[in-house]
């Protein structure tokens, strides 16, 4: 009797995780991807020459990049913007379980805040979100560095591809000058 309801609460939270995946995946239009080691590596090498105080990684799904940014930079604060409450929970869960005192999770559009209180902004969205996020940057004065999508209508200062898997990604670095 106790394994059937046991085994009943974890099918229930089983499909109550897949739906919650897909509901916020259609509604982002993107589902939560964590990035791969070569381009987090890359990433991470990109940002370093910046020394940013605060980090913004606007849909940052599983964490992958706002822990490796918190890791590698200690005394930066790391804000992490996701809207799909499951890889919200695993990023809180994850902030308890390792210690990251510099993450800070939040369950928000990252529209609905402020890119200027940021030196470094990550992302690794889709092309509608980076069309509107064009539009959201066009006065940042920060650092944008974008996974695979790139700005349209912003010119990147440089970019670097990384061989990863079977394919190529492209890491978009963009600095206006102040």
């Amino acid at each position: 009797m106790i394994s059937n309801t046991i085994t009943l609460i974890l099918l229930a939270v089983i499909t109550f995780i897949f739906v919650s995946l897909m509901v916020r995946s259609i509604t982002n239009g993107i589902t939560p991807t964590p990035t791969q080691l070569s381009v987090k590596q890359e990433v991470v090498r990109q940002v370093k020459p910046y020394h940013p105080s605060t980090v913004a990684d606007f849909g940052a799904g599983w964490g992958t990049m706002a822990f490796a940014f918190a890791k590698e930079f200690q005394s930066t604060k790391v804000y992490a913007y996701e809207t799909s409450f499951i890889p919200f929970l695993y990023m809180k869960g994850m902030v308890r379980l390792r210690g990251f005192s510099n993450v800070v999770v939040i369950k928000n559009d990252f529209f609905a805040t402020s890119p200027d209180q940021f030196d470094l902004i990550y992302c690794y969205l889709y092309t509608k979100a980076m069309r509107e996020l064009s539009i959201t940057l066009s006065d940042y004065r920060g650092v944008v560095i974008s996974n695979t999508f790139s700005l349209p209508g912003i010119t990147p200062s440089s970019a670097v591809h990384v061989s990863s898997w079977n394919t190529t990604t492209p890491i978009y670095i963009y600095r206006k000058n102040h």
